[in-house]
């Protein structure tokens, strides 16, 4: 992934979203890489983002914002049952991932969308809501430019990853994500 190409896409998305007033902060690998070394990590291909649940009524003016940047391509996921939703986009060369957070009780879930296999399996990753509070701020990669993270930003990293500090060339999103809970009830 171009690092330059990769920032200035988080820009635009930055922009994109402030100017719609969508709180939103660095999620999955993006968030990893900006605590954990204040870089993308070498080996991501995508940019994460972060949206409250409550936000998702604002799907269609960010479509909107998109579709007026240099995009190849948007897609909008949403399980049938209407909780979890995913925008999904490239932004130039740099695939990015909207993650929308459902709140139950003293639960936020996000849901990804597998679409392997050719058809799609649903993975709901649960999270303490008390991670999404309050948000830290972080110039990531230093160029004076601060984005929120999860707070406190190691509980939200231990709840992604486990160890989140030793880096893993072979992580599986499929898979290895310490938050999913096949087990979990989407639509309740």
């Amino acid at each position: 992934m171009n690092l330059i190409e990769a920032f200035n896409d988080l820009l635009i998305l930055k922009k994109i979203l402030d100017g719609l007033s969508v709180t939103f902060w660095l999620d999955c690998g993006t968030a990893l890489g900006a605590y954990r070394q204040n870089a993308f990590i070498s080996h991501d291909i995508d940019i994460d983002i972060g949206v409250l649940g409550e936000d998702d009524k604002k799907i269609p003016e960010i479509v909107k914002a998109l579709q007026k940047e240099s995009l190849n391509y948007l897609h909008v996921k949403e399980h049938p049952c209407g909780r979890g939703k995913q925008i999904s986009g490239i932004l130039g060369t740099i695939p990015f991932d909207i993650y929308f957070y459902y709140k139950r009780g003293d639960e936020r879930m996000r849901l990804f969308f597998d679409e392997s296999n050719g058809k799609t399996n649903y993975i709901p990753c649960i999270f303490p809501s008390r991670l999404f509070e309050k948000f830290e701020r972080i110039d990531f990669m230093d160029y004076g430019v601060e984005f929120n993270l999860p707070s406190p930003v190691d509980k939200f990293l231990e709840c992604n990853y486990g160890d989140w500090r030793t880096p893993q060339k072979n992580f599986h999103w499929q898979t290895d994500f310490k938050c999913m809970d096949m087990g979990y009830k989407i639509c309740e």
